[in-house]
């Protein structure tokens, strides 16, 4: 099979390209969206660059997991493209140097400020690809791994503003720190829910939040996130606070419904809902800052 036959292959069955590119260009235009009346210029083609290497680092996340995740997904889920053999782990190396080369072509575009910031994204990425040498003792701790491993989308955010404002990462303003964290707050939300399942949805033979802690315990989890990136997003800016709270109080009823009646359309709907929580956290922001 030819090399790109391989990787059509492989991102179509595990990682649709057309999602992920999709959702680089949400979290891009929600970050443009708050700094667009900041007085910094750039060429189109700078924009669409900026758009490859987002879309660069969120592809190679999933790569890392691919890896790191081989000797859990060989027995819970033996069907996958690398378990089976269809695509290698020398692919996989071959395939992150190349989105790491995009991520520092692109965000070099933008000078030091931007290559700096994606360096250090990229420096905490790798670390959580080595889990933070301590692979044994946070595997066992599944909701230290999940935020441990989420906050790398707050770096992530501080890189896009550093590029986009020209301003080292440590100079940027409250406002950039703060929806840094509001990204982390909502990749925890979507974190938390993909993981969440009634009982007779479980896969024995893979982890899960709702199999180690409880069904109650990743839904309000979740919640708690929720409950956290309203405030946060309200010191950001006021007109979409009504809305997100709108949202909130939805995930908190099915977060609630979840645990108290285990039932599997429950848990569907609270996946669902955990994920139109992130789309919609970053759409509210473009639509009244844009």
């Amino acid at each position: 099979m030819s090399t790109v036959r391989k990787w059509s292959a492989f991102a179509w069955e595990r990682h649709n390209p057309l999602i992920y590119l999709a959702f680089a260009a949400l979290f891009l235009l929600a970050h443009y969206s708050l700094y667009g009346n900041a007085e910094f210029v750039f060429a189109l083609y700078k924009f669409g660059g900026l758009l490859i290497g987002v879309f660069a680092f969120l592809f190679k996340l999933r790569l890392f997991d691919e890896i790191k995740d081989f000797e859990h997904d060989a027995i819970a889920h033996p069907g996958r493209p690398l378990i089976r053999g269809s695509i290698l782990h020398f692919d996989l190396y071959q395939g992150i140097a190349l989105c790491t080369l995009f991520e520092f072509v692109t965000f070099g575009l933008f000078g030091w400020p931007g290559l700096t910031a994606i360096v250090i994204a990229d420096a905490y990425a790798f670390l959580m690809f080595k889990e933070f040498f301590l692979r044994l003792w946070i595997r066992e701790r599944l909701i230290l791994y999940a935020i441990t491993h989420t906050f790398v989308a707050a770096l992530l955010s501080l890189a896009v503003f550093a590029a986009l404002s020209s301003t080292l990462v440590w100079s940027l303003d409250h406002v950039a720190y703060l929806f840094a964290v509001s990204n982390w707050l909502v990749f925890n939300i979507y974190e938390f829910g993909r993981k969440s399942f009634a009982e007779e949805e479980e896969n024995k033979k893979a982890d899960s939040y709702s199999r180690k802690y409880g069904k109650s315990t990743a839904p309000f989890l979740a919640g708690a996130n929720g409950i956290l990136l309203v405030y946060l997003a309200s010191e950001i800016s006021a007109p979409q606070i009504p809305f997100l709270i709108v949202m909130e109080g939805f995930l908190l009823i099915l977060a609630t419904l979840l645990a108290i009646t285990n039932r599997k359309s429950f848990g569907i709907l609270f996946r669902i809902w955990t994920l139109l929580f992130i789309i919609a956290f970053y759409f509210a922001f473009i639509v009244i800052h844009l």
